[in-house]
C-alpha cells in the first residue's frame, strides 16, 4: 500500500511539524465534482475541535510549482489565526489532527507555535490528490 506521507511531512515542515504519522485509508473516496460542503476540523488527538470550518476565511488550491495541484491553502479568521497560535504554543510535540469531511487526514506533531494565519495541506502526489485538494477549495471556501 502506497502512502503519501512525504509530501504531508515536507508542506507541514515549513509550519512547525517535526513529524507526521501514517494514516490508513487516508484519501478520500469523494467524487472530485461533488458540490456538497465540506468540513474541517482541527483538533489535539481524541479532543473535541479548536478550529473548525467556521474559523476558515478562504481556501484556494494554488496552481503554481510542480506538486503544487495536490495542496490546499486556508487562510483563517483572525480569531482562528489567534486559536491556532495559543493552542499549538501550549501543546508543543502533542498530536494533532486533520479531519477533513470526517476522516482524519494528518497527524502531525507541531514543535513550534504556528502564528503565521495560514494552513497548507499537502493531499497527496497524484491526479486524484489534485481533483480532490480542487474540490476541497471550492467546497470551504466562503
Amino acid at each position: 500500500m502506497r502512502t503519501h506521507l512525504l509530501p504531508v511531512s515536507l508542506s507541514l515542515l515549513a509550519l512547525g511539524c517535526a513529524k507526521t504519522e501514517p494514516i490508513p485509508g487516508a484519501v478520500s473516496n469523494v467524487e472530485p465534482t461533488s458540490t456538497t460542503a465540506s468540513t474541517f476540523e482541527l483538533r489535539l488527538e481524541g479532543a473535541p475541535a479548536f478550529l473548525t470550518r467556521a474559523d476558515l476565511a478562504s481556501c484556494t488550491n494554488p496552481d503554481e510549482g510542480p506538486t503544487a495541484g495536490a495542496l490546499l491553502r486556508c487562510k483563517l479568521t483572525d480569531a482562528g489565526s489567534a486559536k491556532l497560535a495559543e493552542t499549538t504554543r501550549n501543546n508543543l510535540g502533542k498530536v494533532f489532527e486533520f479531519v477533513i469531511d470526517g476522516k482524519v487526514r494528518m497527524r502531525p506533531r507541531f514543535e513550534a507555535a504556528i502564528t503565521g494565519g495560514v494552513l497548507t495541506i499537502w493531499l497527496g502526489d497524484d491526479t486524484a490528490a489534485a481533483s480532490e485538494a480542487r474540490r476541497l477549495a471550492n467546497t470551504l471556501a466562503r
